[in-house]
């Protein structure tokens, strides 16, 4: 498991991982490890980068599909959205959207609505953590 990475590989020291309440610094090694660490913290940090940049885009696409009832994108979307998250170690928030992929068609979309928006504190702390953890990666 690489988690630990080594700060100075000559002097032997230990750099502390970051404390997280959101990401899940486990799903690096899940989703990315097994392979060169230099290749996996490239993959990852990919990978986190096009989530980052279409977070937003994402996030309002699936407010506006829920509020205009357009059952199928929002489907596509929550999907997607709890893909990345758990690829990227958000389980928690992985969770909610996997709550509205499932939802859409029985449940009402208003709640479904109100659960999204509930959601935005938690999606906004992933994001910090999520960028802290790229920069303690490429450190």
């Amino acid at each position: 498991m690489r988690l630990m990475r080594s700060e100075n590989d000559s002097q032997n020291k230990k750099k502390e991982i970051p404390h997280f309440v959101q990401l899940d610094p486990k799903a690096y090694d899940e989703y990315f490890g097994g392979i060169d660490p230099k290749i996996s913290t490239q993959i990852y940090t990919k990978t986190a980068e096009i989530f980052l940049k279409n977070i937003e885009e994402r996030y309002s696409s699936l407010s506006a599909n829920l509020a205009s009832n357009q059952n199928q994108p929002a489907i596509v979307t929550a999907h997607q959205l709890k893909g990345s998250l758990l690829s990227l170690g958000g389980p928690l928030l992985a969770n909610i959207f996997r709550h509205i992929e499932l939802g859409v068609n029985r449940t009402p979309n208003e709640e479904l609505l109100a659960t999204l928006k509930e959601s935005r504190a938690n999606l906004d702390l992933f994001i910090s953590e999520l960028k802290t953890w790229i920069a303690f990666l490429r450190s």
